[in-house]
């Protein structure tokens, strides 16, 4: 976990150095370097949970509640941007 934080400090770092020294010439860097950071810490993450007997054990058990949960979500989801679309189409001048 700490590896992912200092991780995450780095790129932070990144940014913040491309933003200042870059002034907009290095767009497509960051986007690679944005792109490569989420990729390497995704990486690592997976490769920390897949080592964690625990969660490897009791997977099945996790999975069908994750399943739940993302349903659950994805309804929630869908419902907001139903009734959202309504809401901004109903408030837009005719």
């Amino acid at each position: 976990m700490v590896l992912a934080l200092i991780i995450m400090i780095a790129g932070i770092g990144a940014g913040v150095l491309l933003r200042y020294y870059g002034k907009g010439k290095a767009c497509r860097s960051k986007e690679v370097i944005l792109l490569f950071t989420v990729c390497l810490l995704l990486f690592i993450m997976g490769i920390r949970v897949a080592s964690d007997p625990l969660i490897t054990g009791n997977l099945f058990k996790i999975g069908g509640v994750a399943v739940v949960i993302f349903i659950c979500v994805a309804l929630g989801t869908l419902l907001a941007a139903r009734l959202g679309s309504r809401w901004i189409d109903k408030d837009l001048p005719k």
